[in-house]
């Protein structure tokens, strides 16, 4: 840290002493012109609070539900589907608030029981439907969606002029833009027309944001729904990139040296305590801790494993190249805020009037990229002997670290990729002896649109909150 930074640090320090000694009883105590403990009550509305801001507010108890009224679905009730019959659980729940038909360019809601409303699609195909329409009402909503379609856009004044027609694309890019998610689930089935049979898919669009409890996608997962093998599933998202962890509650694995269990929030972060270990410890025990032989680990052992992202994002339209951490010593911040939120200020106010400005501590920890670049491990170590600078951290009390999983670099997962494109792509009924690519171009364009790829840069995927003793090195 050079001397300007040092004193920004200080002064910021002397402004907020004052305010401590106001609500020193919400954190714990203080020494002389510091802190001596943090108390973790408010990590969570902390990181809610700063990390939410910006979230699309999104309505989970109540899913519309768009039908094509086309053979795709009166079929999918004769003809002994199981993916379909298995589907009928969640498409006719409770969670369904609104079920609407699309007939040509009518777009209407029903009334009545949703499974007789299912049942009763008519076996005669309707010659066009606006699904392009019902799409954009889902992604323009503020409530999740499942729009149900043999995915071929018809309309009454054009004839063969949707083969190529991108028409979910503008649904699509609403939709990622906003910050959600939209699950496709593809299941092939045989059409007659005009004598002709005819391989076709039965798309399931499910809008939804998986960030929120009690969405549509988690209770059809739950229902059991989903589990069918013969079904191709494809994930649109540019915002949620889910963890994979193998600790107890959904969480990482902290060295056992630390003693400690993280407790966990809402599958974005957890909160670890370290303060079984002195600083000086961390280095005796896991820095510098050697093999069953006595030889020194080139880089000790890992403070923290069980995190594994799949550079895929689990089929989905972006994979990650590369991953970096963002480290940030957030004691003051955080110190504030629970001041704050005992004089009676609600959580986000406070963070609207003190937007964080913390400096990063670069050379505290590192990734380990080569475990990285192999399996998706997300190992956290101690900065290299020669590189370690632990002058982020306070002498005078505890110190709460904010450690950040950053995508730093990745790639378009979907255009061009054959088993991606494939899942998208039908025969025409409309052009036969041609295949309907409209979908691949909606998801091509969509994709390629730099506010939705932009989403990517710098993603925060998840967040560890570390409290350490004082530095005693």
């Amino acid at each position: 840290m050079n001397v300007e930074e040092h004193r920004k640090r200080e002064n910021k320090r002397r402004r907020l002493i004052p305010t401590l000694l106001i609500g020193m009883y919400v954190i714990g105590s203080l020494t002389g012109c510091g802190w001596t403990h943090i108390d973790d009550a408010h990590i969570k509305e902390f990181h809610t609070a700063y990390n939410m801001q910006n979230v699309d507010i999104l309505e989970t108890e109540h899913v519309a539900l768009y039908v094509d009224y086309s053979t795709c679905v009166a079929n999918a009730m004769t003809d002994g589907s199981v993916f379909f019959n298995d589907m009928v659980s969640v498409l006719t729940s409770e969670k369904i608030a609104d079920y609407y038909s699309i007939k040509g360019n009518s777009i209407t809601k029903e009334n009545g029981d949703k499974y007789s409303l299912l049942k009763s699609v008519p076996k005669e195909k309707i010659n066009y439907a606006d699904i392009k329409t019902a799409a954009e009402i889902i992604a323009n909503g503020n409530k999740e969606g499942i729009l149900l379609t043999d995915g071929e856009y018809f309309q009454k004044s054009i004839a063969k002029g949707n083969v190529t027609n991108p028409w979910m694309e503008k649904a699509i890019k609403k939709w990622l833009s906003r910050g959600h998610e939209i699950y496709v689930f593809a299941e092939p089935y045989n059409e007659n027309h005009n004598s002709r049979l005819y391989e076709k898919k039965r798309y399931y669009f499910i809008f939804t944001d998986t960030r929120y409890n009690g969405n549509i996608y988690d209770f059809a997962v739950k229902s059991g729904a989903l589990k069918n093998n013969n079904v191709s599933q494809y994930h649109l998202t540019a915002d949620n990139i889910v963890l994979l962890t193998s600790g107890d509650n959904n969480s990482s694995i902290p060295n056992e040296n630390f003693g400690c269990k993280p407790t966990c929030g809402n599958g974005a972060f957890e909160v670890q305590d370290w303060r079984g270990l002195s600083w000086k410890n961390i280095f005796q025990y896991i820095a510098n801790a050697t093999d069953d032989d006595g030889n020194e680990l080139p880089n000790g052992e890992p403070l923290i494993e069980g995190l594994t992202i799949d550079r895929n994002s689990g089929g989905s339209c972006f994979r990650i190249n590369d991953m970096e951490i963002r480290v940030s010593n957030i004691t003051e911040e955080y110190m504030n805020f629970c001041m704050e939120i005992e004089s009676g200020k609600k959580p986000n106010q406070i963070a609207i009037d003190n937007p964080l400005q913390v400096d990063e501590a670069e050379h505290l920890f590192k990734l380990d990229k080569k475990e990285f670049k192999a399996h998706g491990n997300l190992n956290l170590y101690i900065d290299d002997k020669n590189m370690f600078d632990p002058s982020t951290l306070y002498t005078n009390g505890d110190n709460l670290l904010r450690i950040e999983y950053i995508i730093t670099d990745y790639q378009n997962n979907f255009t061009h990729k054959a088993e991606a494109e494939e899942m998208f792509t039908f025969p025409s009924i409309d052009v036969p002896g041609q295949d309907n690519v409209s979908l691949v171009y909606s998801i091509r364009n969509a994709l390629a649109d730099a506010n939705i790829s932009g989403k990517m840069k710098d993603r925060v995927v998840y967040t560890i909150y570390v409290i350490t003793s004082k530095n005693n090195l």
